[in-house]
């Protein structure tokens, strides 16, 4: 049986080799965010066999991440635990990994989470109206702490 623990900043090092070995270039898979996202999400983790499970409660619901190697093996667990199983942050790969091991399953995406997606080049010189909040936010920062470095 799998047990989940509250992620904290406590334990947070105990998951970070986990994502050094993900390719999903996904930005949830990092300790900065797990711990930013806590407590709106009650996020938790637990460990088995060379996998990282994740636990969200979102709209009064269970979601699981999951970061491993073998994802049909790391399934069984989750299947014991949730009648039905609800993953979230599941990559392209995964869902072809899905797919070969016959798993029946719907995939949604949700596009009000893709507002922290920017082109490099915007990003860099932040030009234009569209990037004057994230301009104000840098001002203030720089007014606030006028002896910031970044290294």
């Amino acid at each position: 049986m799998i047990e989940f623990t509250p992620i904290t900043h406590e334990n947070i090092s105990k998951v970070e080799k986990y994502f050094l070995k993900d390719k999903s270039g996904f930005c949830d898979f990092t300790p900065f965010v797990l711990l930013m996202w806590q407590k709106m999400f009650k996020t938790e983790y637990a460990e088995g066999d060379s996998v990282l499970y994740l636990r969200y409660l979102m709209n009064g619901e269970n979601y699981y991440a999951l970061l491993c190697d073998r994802l049909g093996d790391a399934l069984k667990p989750l299947k014991q635990l949730e009648e039905k199983l609800n993953l979230t942050l599941v990559c392209e790969n995964g869902l072809t990994l899905l797919d070969s091991l016959g798993e029946k399953y719907e995939a949604h995406t949700d596009e009000g989470w893709w507002d922290y997606v920017y082109l490099h080049e915007n990003l860099a010189t932040l030009k234009g109206k569209k990037y004057a909040g994230q301009r104000n936010h840098i001002n203030k920062l720089e007014s606030a702490f006028p002896d910031w470095q970044y290294e």
